[in-house]
C-alpha cells in the first residue's frame, strides 16, 4: 500500500474486554486477540475485485494509531464489526473517533449485532451503511457504489445492505448464500498473527482457529443461529475439504501452528465428512493437534469406531454445549437432548481419551430455583468426571437475551424491555450481573438473583483453578464440595446464611442491596 494513497477499505475489529477463557495461557505481554474470520473472508472477496483492504486489531489506543497509518485519499469507507455487549461499546468509541477525525469517510457496520438489530443500528448517527448477513457479495458492490457516488435508487438493488436517505432508513433483502465450494486463499498476511496465536492448556504453543462450515441446524432458542429473520443462520454449509486443508497448511507451514481449533458452530455431523476431513488433514504430514466444536446429539450419533478414528487422527479435544441439568429446561431451550444423554456422551468421550470442554447456561426465563440447583448438580458432577482435562469449562454463564433469537420473544413476555439505542445494547454480556439484573433479567427475584450470584462466584473460582497438568485437584475438590452445599440448602437459608455457604464468600461483591 502507498501510505499516501491509503487502503480503500479499512476493516476494524473492536476489542472485547470479557474475561479471557482459561483454555489459553496468558502471555506476559498481552492476552491473545480473536482471529478476525469475518474480516479475512471479506478481504479475500474484496481482493478478488482488486479492492485493497487492511484488517486492524488491538486495544482502542492501538487502533487509533493504526488507522492513521492506513487512511488516505483512496479510502472509500471504514468497516466496523461487532457482537452485542462490551465489544459494541468499544466499537462505538472507535466510530466516534472516526467521525471526529475523518468526517467525510462513511462507516459501514456489519457483524452479528447489526445483522440482528438492523434498523436499530442504522438509525444511529455513527452508522452510515450496514452490510447484514454474509457480506462477501454485498460489501464489494456497496463500496463500488459509494466510490462512484451512486444515487439511492442504485443502492436499492444491492442485496444485504442498509442505507439512509434524508434520515429515512432502507434495508434491502438478504444476499444469497456465499458459495463455499471453491478455494478461499485467506490473506493471513493482513493480520498480526502473533497477536491471535494462543498457548493452550491442551498442550500446544501456537494454536490458531479456522472455520470449515457456516450455520447451525440445531436452532437452540438462546443462540443467534435461531434467528427468525436471517435465512442463512440455520443452514449448515461446508467449505470444500481441499480449501480447509489448504488454509490449515498455511497456518502450519508459514505461521508455525502446532494445534488447530475448528471454531465453527458445528464442525461436522456426517461420518463421510469426518473421514474426508481426517484424510485431508493427514496429507499435511505434520504432528498437529486438532480440536473441534460438536453437540451431545452428534456425539451420540457417532459410534465408537468413528470416535476412535477421530482420536487416531489427532483430534484431542471436543467442545460441546451442556447448558442445563434440568430436562425441562433442555427441552425449553430446544436442545433436544436429556440429562441422561449428557452423562452418556461425557462418559464415552472420557473412555475414548478425549479432552472435553463444555458450556452451561442458567438464569433463563421460567427457570426455577430447583432447576438451577439441578444445573449446579450437573456442573459439580461433570467437573469431577472431567478433572483429567486441562480446562473442562469456563463458568456457568447467565443467560443474555440476544436479539432476533427464538428465546428473545419469550424474554420480552417475562418483563424484558429491549434497548431503544445502540448504546443500550453495550450492556448485553455477563458482566455486572447484579447491577444489570432488572434490565437484562427482570424475571429474577432479588433472592433468586442472589443465589445465582453465589453460583457464578463458585463456578468462577473453580474454573480459575483448572490450570492444566499442575492444577491443585485437592483445592478443586474442596471448592466443588462447597459448591455442592448450595444444592441442599433451601433458598431462604442461602439468603439468611450466605456467609456460611462458600468459604470465599467474604470476597463476594454481590451485596444484597445491589438487587433492590
Amino acid at each position: 500500500m502507498n501510505r499516501n494513497q491509503g487502503d480503500q477499505f479499512i476493516f476494524i475489529q473492536a476489542p472485547s474486554y470479557r474475561k479471557p477463557r482459561a483454555t489459553s495461557i496468558k502471555s506476559k505481554k498481552t492476552d491473545p486477540l480473536a482471529m478476525p474470520y469475518g474480516g479475512l473472508y471479506l478481504a479475500e472477496s474484496l481482493m478478488r475485485k482488486n479492492i485493497s483492504m487492511c484488517i486492524l486489531l488491538g486495544e482502542i489506543e492501538e487502533l487509533t494509531a493504526q488507522i492513521s497509518q492506513h487512511v488516505g485519499q483512496n479510502t472509500i469507507a471504514f468497516g466496523m464489526s461487532s457482537y452485542s455487549g462490551d465489544m459494541l461499546k468499544s466499537a462505538l468509541i472507535i466510530a466516534r473517533y472516526l467521525r471526529t477525525n475523518y468526517p467525510n469517510i462513511p462507516i459501514v457496520w456489519g457483524g452479528v449485532h447489526v445483522t440482528a438489530v438492523r434498523t436499530g443500528s442504522l438509525i444511529h448517527e455513527l452508522v452510515d451503511f450496514i452490510a447484514w448477513g454474509e457480506g462477501e457479495q454485498s460489501t464489494p458492490q456497496l463500496l463500488e457504489a459509494i466510490s462512484n457516488g451512486s444515487k439511492p435508487e442504485d443502492l436499492k438493488n444491492i442485496k444485504g445492505i442498509g442505507y439512509k436517505v434524508n434520515g429515512k432508513t432502507f434495508i434491502t433483502p438478504s444476499q444469497p448464500a456465499t458459495p463455499l465450494n471453491r478455494s478461499f486463499n485467506l490473506p493471513y498476511h493482513l493480520v498480526d498473527m502473533e497477536r491471535v496465536k494462543r498457548k493452550m492448556l491442551i498442550g500446544c504453543e501456537r494454536f490458531f482457529g479456522v472455520t470449515s462450515s457456516r450455520g447451525c441446524p440445531f436452532r437452540c432458542t438462546f443462540c443467534s443461529n435461531s434467528s427468525t429473520s436471517n435465512p442463512l443462520a440455520a443452514n449448515l454449509r461446508y467449505h470444500a475439504i481441499d480449501d480447509v486443508v489448504q488454509n490449515i497448511s498455511v497456518l502450519v507451514n508459514k505461521y508455525g501452528a502446532d494445534c488447530i481449533g475448528f471454531q465453527d458452530e458445528v464442525t461436522v455431523v456426517e461420518k463421510k465428512r469426518i473421514v474426508e476431513l481426517c484424510d485431508g488433514l493427514r496429507s499435511l504430514g505434520k504432528d498437529i493437534k486438532f480440536r473441534m466444536q460438536t453437540t451431545i446429539s452428534t456425539i451420540l450419533r457417532w459410534d465408537d469406531e468413528l470416535l476412535k478414528y477421530l482420536r487416531d487422527n489427532n483430534f484431542v479435544a471436543l467442545d460441546y454445549g451442556v447448558e442445563s441439568g434440568s430436562d425441562r429446561i433442555l427441552k425449553f431451550i430446544g436442545k433436544k437432548i436429556t440429562v441422561k444423554q449428557i452423562h452418556e456422551a461425557q462418559r464415552r468421550l472420557k473412555n475414548m481419551g478425549f479432552y472435553q470442554s463444555y458450556n452451561m447456561l442458567f438464569c433463563l426465563p421460567t427457570e426455577t430455583v430447583v432447576e438451577m440447583k439441578e444445573s449446579v448438580r450437573m456442573f459439580v458432577h461433570m467437573a469431577r468426571e472431567t478433572k483429567y482435562c486441562p480446562y473442562p469449562f469456563s463458568r456457568m454463564e447467565p443467560y443474555i437475551p440476544l436479539p432476533d433469537t427464538l428465546l428473545y420473544n419469550i424474554a420480552m413476555k417475562h418483563g424484558f424491555v429491549p434497548p431503544t439505542t445502540m448504546e443500550g445494547w453495550t450492556e448485553f454480556d455477563s458482566q455486572q450481573f447484579a447491577e444489570r439484573r432488572k434490565r437484562l433479567r427482570p424475571w429474577l427475584s432479588e433472592e433468586k438473583a442472589y443465589f445465582a450470584a453465589l453460583i457464578l462466584k463458585a463456578s468462577d473460582t473453580i474454573s480459575d483453578l483448572f490450570t492444566g497438568p499442575d492444577a491443585n485437584h485437592d483445592l478443586i475438590d474442596y471448592h466443588l464440595n462447597e459448591m455442592e452445599k448450595l444444592i441442599d440448602y433451601p433458598l431462604e437459608d442461602i439468603i439468611d446464611k450466605k456467609t456460611q455457604m462458600i468459604d470465599h464468600s467474604e470476597d463476594l461483591k454481590w451485596k444484597r442491596s445491589s438487587f433492590i
